[in-house]
């Protein structure tokens, strides 16, 4: 394993997570009045091309094809949940029976696919758990309980709750990416 490209690539990833995490706070502010839910997939579907890119230089790095793996589902699974944020709304017929049933069903599968979106996360965080635990604890316990928030706050998103949840996830994960890049081989500590 090269230290240097763990680093660096832990470096690109906590880039991108901080830019997520600013990105996102800004997006809700602005947002709250008309459709915030469309806006926060906005926001993925503008982060995923430079996550994918940090998930795969830290897949090479680590030497772990899941996290590139479960990171390009990540990203799937937020360009679907953008597509039913914005064709949903639409189709809704407001102010009848049939309306309001249709528009039920469209918080559910908003609902399912920020699940998806979180178990992904989930797995993703897992992996880079299992992986970072050989050569820093500390990154390892970060992911493990980013794993664990995101996958609470995902759950819990139905609630205004979740999100602060998942927003913790990703503080953790922020911190585990730090700990990655700031790392040293084991003749230098």
């Amino acid at each position: 394993m090269d230290y240097d490209d763990v680093r660096s690539a832990s470096a690109c990833a906590l880039a991108v997570e901080a830019a997520s995490l600013v990105l996102a706070a800004i997006l809700i502010a602005l947002s709250l009045r008309s459709r915030p839910q469309a806006s926060l997939y906005a926001i993925e579907l503008a982060i995923y091309p430079p996550f994918l890119f940090a998930m795969r230089r830290l897949s090479r790095a680590l030497d772990e094809p899941r996290i590139f793996r479960y990171g390009a589902l990540v990203a799937v699974a937020g360009a679907i949940g953008l597509a039913f944020a914005l064709v949903a709304p639409s189709a809704a017929m407001p102010g009848s029976p049939a309306g309001l049933a249709e528009l039920g069903a469209l918080g559910l599968g908003s609902y399912l696919i920020v699940v998806v979106d979180g178990y992904l996360f989930r797995r993703t965080y897992e992996a880079l758990s299992e992986r970072a635990a050989p050569i820093s604890a500390d990154a390892s316990r970060r992911f493990a309980r980013a794993a664990r928030w995101v996958w609470l706050g995902s759950l819990l998103a139905i609630v205004v709750v979740g999100v602060v949840l998942m927003s913790v996830g990703a503080a953790y994960a922020l911190l585990g990416y730090l700990e990655l890049a700031r790392l040293r081989p084991p003749a230098m500590r």
